[in-house]
């Protein structure tokens, strides 16, 4: 009798408090904006990827933050800081401050595997698959993360479900295969990676394969292919595409390369220097650069004509 009335008042006087919301109370907030925007994100009406926002001017990072149970919401905010991390200034580019990018870096990736964690997570409890490409994403942060093996088991979800593009599948694989050691498999996967895709992926898929070139023993082959890639116009956003998906040594490792085959001594120096600073590399890959910064370091200074 006591909840009947109380059930009546309520109707009578208005909307529960919001502290008695069930919404609210779930963590997601006010139920219809959160609804709204997991159609969104499911319809694929904004790309985050590209920079985009939300209608109501917010990016998916507040709407995440607002709709913390809406796994597609969580999916399109993931995508957010990925993209952010990926265009984060200095850094790689500015060894020197190296150590607080690092920071910066590892918290946008820790924050997008947060995401993807949740909308998984949130997609089982309903008895739903999680949102398309999940799988993909998650190997892409836990690579560029440095964290392999979670990004191997991630990136073999996403195959099975062929989540995405074959090249892309590749692309990511390719560079796990050259982590982990299995190069014939990288080259493989590498050459697999230019097949079927417009010019512009095709440049980034050519950034992997002179990656995985200099990584078997080819230097000069890898040299030669970023030659080649350096006389398209579009080079310079082509690496950096490449860069949002390696680890921050990697990206030291990548930039080094490039400028060594520019024949900018100066740069490649010091980013070979840098990266060789890093605790992350492996003995084979120290030995590796520290070869191509002695090469650097044998050349002799050009002489001003007089």
């Amino acid at each position: 009798m006591l909840l009947a009335l109380a059930l009546l008042t309520s109707a009578l006087v208005g909307e529960a408090p919001a502290s008695r919301n069930g919404w609210m109370l779930a963590g997601a907030g006010s139920w219809r904006p959160c609804i709204e925007a997991a159609r969104d994100a499911e319809a694929g009406r904004f790309d985050a990827m590209s920079g985009a926002e939300g209608r109501d001017g917010r990016g998916w990072r507040k709407r995440a933050d607002a709709c913390p149970n809406e796994p597609w919401v969580r999916l399109m905010a993931a995508k957010e800081g990925l993209l952010e991390a990926a265009r984060l200034d200095g850094g790689v580019e500015a060894p020197e401050g190296l150590d607080a990018w690092v920071v910066r870096h590892g918290r946008l990736l820790r924050r997008v595997s947060q995401d993807l964690d949740a909308a998984t997570r949130e997609a089982s409890r309903r008895g739903e698959p999680p949102p398309r490409q999940t799988s993909y994403w998650q190997a892409y942060a836990l690579l560029a993360s440095g964290a392999y093996e979670d990004a191997r088991a991630a990136w073999h979800r996403a195959y099975r479900a062929r989540e995405v593009e074959r090249w892309r599948l590749d692309r990511i694989g390719a560079l796990l295969d050259m982590y982990e050691g299995k190069l014939r498999a990288a080259v493989r996967r590498a050459r697999l990676s230019w097949s079927d895709v417009g010019h512009d992926e095709r440049l980034v898929s050519g950034y992997v394969w002179a990656l995985v070139l200099d990584r078997v023993g080819s230097p000069g082959a890898a040299r030669d292919t970023l030659v080649a890639l350096r006389r398209e116009g579009a080079h310079v956003m082509a690496r950096r595409a490449l860069e949002g998906l390696l680890p921050v040594h990697e990206r030291l490792y990548l930039q080094a390369l490039d400028h060594h085959a520019d024949g900018d001594s100066v740069n490649a120096m010091r980013l070979w220097t840098a990266y060789l600073q890093r605790p992350e590399p492996v003995e084979a890959d120290r030995e590796l650069a520290r070869r191509h910064l002695r090469e650097l370091q044998r050349r002799p200074p050009l002489v001003a004509a007089r």
